[in-house]
């Protein structure tokens, strides 16, 4: 594979058309190669192929999952709308807002041949018509150079979003890597591992007190430090650095729920919509003033694992309005009302017992919750289980915490109501369903779900 060079906007083979793919042969293969390579180095999500001077129709796209090859491509289907910021590699420092499909559907060819029809969403979606389209950007602004603070999963699509959208990140911090597993190996933490997969320098202070975190930070002379569930508060002094202010992406409807599980604890009390919030970060926890937020509904029988992915999409949909609001002065930041604010602690074991005194629709919302961690569970016949789907299934004339099915986990709550167990987990085995568990663990009548309380 070798690097070839991108031409820029303004030469004239960008506007001329292109020719289908007639010939699957080695000098295809190595194009496709190239074009993959390139893209990688440059830290695109999508090139195409006359932008490295061949008039074929031919484009790469990797979103994060992986390089697709399409030749030949062709949009058959698309539906829905969106809004975002959007770069391109001919035209390196230059953003632009686009309204593209929400949903699109392509057909192709891999390079063995072979007829393919993918759909993709979002960002994948963008990319398509990105590359086969190449419709030009309706609202130009200027990049934002940056750094980007995160650590978990769901800093990724956020990091992703400012790449594509030719956001100039200067640098990643992160947390450092930790032991885990069996073998207490050291793994990288997600957003390591895609900041080196873009080339983007990393950095992983073990603490943000010392003068030297803030040296580095310092000598990026970002814009804008964009901090998305990094792990720990930013001193005063780093919060004063950038110019634009540091922006955090976070996972409620401000005030509401501010801290640390956000989404775990909206579940659990049985909220039915949710939300994420950009904010300026102030030395408070979750404090600042607020600058965008996007709301969504909580699907009734959603997990809170489940609710996660859909948020870290959204904060990757609604960090670059926020930059360009910012930059253009259009945003403007709204201080919170203390007096609306709720909390949202760190979760432990300690949350895990199911205490069935409670109402059934309050259990069925506590397994929701803690899936997938720490999990919900029961003491049952001595054997602790994790309880990883319930559903609410009607009256219950017993006791609370009595089992009132032979071949089902239904047990009675506090309220008169019933829950079945639909999902549990021994300790050692897999999940399984209610009534494989008690196949090979039949109940005697009269058996309970201990303890009653969550002690």
């Amino acid at each position: 594979m070798a690097y070839r060079n991108i031409l820029q906007e303004g030469d004239p083979l960008l506007t001329r058309r292109c020719r289908p793919v007639e010939q699957y042969d080695e000098r295809l293969f190595q194009l496709l190669d190239d074009m993959v390579e390139t893209m990688n180095r440059a830290g695109g999500v999508g090139l195409a192929a006359p932008q490295v001077g061949v008039l074929r129709r031919v484009c790469v796209i990797d979103v994060g999952d992986g390089p697709l090859e399409l030749i030949n491509p062709v949009i058959v289907a698309q539906s829905g709308r969106q809004e975002t910021a959007e770069g391109c590699l001919s035209s390196p420092g230059r953003c632009g807002i686009t309204r593209r499909p929400k949903k699109v559907t392509v057909t192709f060819f891999n390079r063995r041949g072979e007829p393919v029809k993918m759909t993709g969403v979002d960002l994948l979606a963008k990319a398509f018509c990105h590359e086969i389209v190449r419709k030009k950007v309706e609202k130009e602004f200027a990049a934002v150079r940056l750094v980007f603070m995160g650590t978990p999963d769901f800093a990724l699509p956020p990091l992703r979003a400012l790449a594509a959208a030719g956001h100039t990140i200067a640098g990643v911090f992160c947390q450092p890597d930790r032991p885990a597993g069996r073998g207490h190996r050291l793994l990288p933490p997600p957003v390591k591992v895609l900041a080196e997969e873009m080339g983007l320098p990393v950095f992983q202070p073990v603490s943000l007190k010392t003068g030297e975190a803030t040296a580095q930070l310092r000598s990026l002379a970002p814009e804008c430090v964009v901090v998305v569930a990094y792990g720990k508060l930013l001193p005063e002094e780093m919060l004063a650095l950038p110019p634009l202010g540091c922006v955090n992406i976070h996972a409620s409807l401000l005030p509401r729920y501010r801290g640390a599980a956000p989404i775990q604890w909206a579940v659990l009390r049985g909220e039915t919509e949710t939300g994420v919030t950009t904010m300026l970060m102030d030395k408070g926890m979750d404090t600042g003033a607020l600058l965008l937020q996007k709301r969504c509904p909580i699907l009734p029988n959603e997990t809170a694992g489940q609710l996660f992915e859909r948020l870290a999409e959204m904060g990757g949909e609604l960090i670059g309005p926020t930059l360009e609001g910012l930059r253009q002065g259009t945003i403007t930041p709204t201080p919170q009302r203390g007096e609306e604010a709720t909390y949202a602690p760190p979760l432990t074991r300690a949350d895990s017992p199911m205490d069935f005194t409670r109402p059934a629709h309050a259990l069925a919302a506590q397994v929701r919750g803690l899936n997938p961690w720490p999990s919900a569970t029961v003491s049952l016949a001595g054997q602790t289980l994790k309880v990883h789907e319930a559903e609410v299934v009607g009256e219950c004339g017993g006791q609370p915490g009595e089992v009132t099915a032979p071949r089902q986990l239904i047990v009675c709550c506090g309220d008169g109501r019933a829950l079945r167990l639909k999902s549990v987990q021994p300790a050692g085995a897999r999940p399984m369903s209610d009534e494989a568990y008690l196949r090979g663990h039949p109940l005697p009548p009269g058996s309970r779900v201990e303890p009653l309380t969550g002690q």
